[in-house]
């Protein structure tokens, strides 16, 4: 993607907080998971279905992802700064539509803007990454990435759970606004830019060309494909175990969301490896590592299903292997793809990177609604299939990835 010569008046020695970048990565996935304890009561308060409310999920992960495609340009444009206060203002007022919701349509819509919001923060939070660091920096503040946005969703279904406890799911919800207007506040008065070099143009033309032009480098669209696709198992999963925890093993919400925090330990685990090795594993092995336990945890988990074993530490088991292997692949194979490109790309790099992570998402949620009936065995599959195709796409392509892992 072309850019302009000059660069933006700015202080290039200014590094925002690594803690509230890495916050504002996982904010879309807070919003997310932080009701899933609530989807049975919201259900009943709002005379649908489960499956309908699961519907929320599939819309919400949908919108994210596409809209990504359209805030990487216009953050490479504009800047990050605009477009994260414009985004976690949409975010709060979103959130707040969506507590006063009194039907599943009014939340569904409420979700589509809150999913505008959420994905321009998910866009400027890993763009500046690549804004203001370099080397095994990056590698190092995308673990931490990576860690917080397992940490932060693998924790809220626990919080959700109490607060649907305590005072029902539109205090999850009223929590979800406070969030919201705290990081838009942050953004306003303290955010500074970090764009050195704005992108020439936000032309169709240019837009599309600039995403082509992504595409076509197998260099980087490998292992920004391999970092992405183990998301659709992690998100298929939340969408199916509240129905077999609450409802087929007979647990309340609140224990619900603290076995989800137990599993979500091991893509946190995977994160820290991420952080922590590079400098003693070469990025080569830590994908070979994260691919190697994503595979064990599919296959166990679609064992368990097919064999009826499913009981809540045989799924824990399954569950916190798979993320260990997602937790190491997310952010090295995003690492790898961000260092393949240029500075004035990044914005439209990681609005690429995510709409695959995000699509798989929404893909595994809805599978997980289509196949209702099989909740648990809908999730296994789903799991086990991450597993087969990001290994496969490793051993097809793995010319490129060699290029890509020498120059990273």
């Amino acid at each position: 993607m072309s850019t302009t010569a000059s660069s933006l008046a700015l202080d290039e020695s200014y590094r925002p907080p690594t803690v509230i970048v890495a916050l504002l990565a996982a904010l879309g996935f807070l919003a997310n998971n932080i009701y899933l304890p609530s989807i049975p009561a919201i259900a009943d308060d709002l005379a649908t279905s489960a499956a309908a409310v699961q519907t929320t999920l599939t819309v919400y992960l949908l919108t994210f992802s596409v809209m990504q495609l359209i805030m990487g340009p216009v953050s490479d444009r504009f800047g990050r700064k605009p477009v994260l206060t414009a985004g976690l203002l949409l975010y709060t007022v979103a959130s707040i539509a969506c507590m006063a919701a009194q039907s599943v349509e009014q939340l569904i819509v409420a979700r589509i803007f809150q999913a505008l919001g959420a994905c321009a923060a998910a866009i400027v939070s890993r763009a500046l990454v690549r804004d203001v660091f370099s080397g095994v920096e990056i590698f190092r503040v995308m673990a931490l990435i990576s860690f917080f946005v397992s940490f932060v969703p693998g924790t809220m279904p626990a919080l959700g759970g109490v607060l649907q406890d305590h005072f029902g799911w539109r205090s999850v919800f009223a929590f979800v606004v406070i969030i919201g207007a705290l990081l838009w506040l942050w953004s306003l008065l303290r955010f500074r830019e970090t764009l050195q070099q704005r992108s020439a143009s936000l032309s169709l033309l240019h837009v599309v060309e600039g995403y082509r032009s992504l595409v076509r480098r197998r260099r980087y669209l490998l292992p920004a494909v391999i970092s992405g696709l183990p998301s659709a198992g992690l998100f298929a999963f939340f969408a199916g175990a509240p129905v077999v925890f609450i409802e087929t093993l007979g647990m309340t919400p609140s224990q619900f969301g603290v076995l989800a925090v137990v599993a979500v330990s091991g893509v946190m685990l995977g994160s820290l490896s991420a952080r922590y090795l590079p400098g003693r594993m070469t990025p080569a092995g830590l994908l070979a590592l994260g691919m190697l336990f994503t595979n064990l945890g599919g296959a166990g988990m679609l064992v368990l299903a097919l064999t009826d074993s499913m009981t809540a530490f045989s799924i824990l088991g399954a569950m916190t292997l798979y993320l260990y292997g997602m937790g190491v692949l997310l952010p090295t194979g995003l690492s790898i793809a961000l260092q393949q490109v240029d500075a004035s790309e990044a914005g439209s790099a990681t609005a690429l990177s995510g709409f695959v992570q995000m699509l798989g998402a929404a893909a595994g949620t809805l599978f997980v609604s289509l196949l209702g009936a099989w909740p648990s065995g809908s999730f296994a599959l789903v799991m086990a299939g991450v597993g087969v195709v990001t290994l496969a796409l490793l051993i097809a392509a793995r010319g490129d990835l060699r290029h890509a892992l020498h120059s990273a």
